[in-house]
């Protein structure tokens, strides 16, 4: 059974990585994060994939300010 907090985690790291200001996070390892996350995440199973889309999908209300971006997210990382 999938956890939606572990859905909500990836949501928070990346739009903490996605929106922090260039004095927070350089913004080329911002980037690169990203990218390594989703690489990673690419590599889970299909069903994994498939519950951690459906998991972030639950949680776009909770986002008001960034419903585009958590709704796209699972396209942006790659997972769908």
């Amino acid at each position: 059974m999938f956890d939606p907090q572990v859905a909500k985690a990836l949501i928070d790291v990346a739009m903490f990585l996605e929106f922090s200001d260039d004095r927070i996070v350089d913004p080329d390892a911002a980037v690169s994060a990203l990218e390594d996350l989703a690489a990673n995440l690419q590599m889970a199973t299909p069903e994994t994939r498939a519950a951690l889309t459906q998991g972030i999908r639950s949680w776009v209300g909770s986002y008001p300010d960034r419903v585009e971006f958590v709704s796209n997210l699972p396209e942006t990382l790659g997972i769908i």
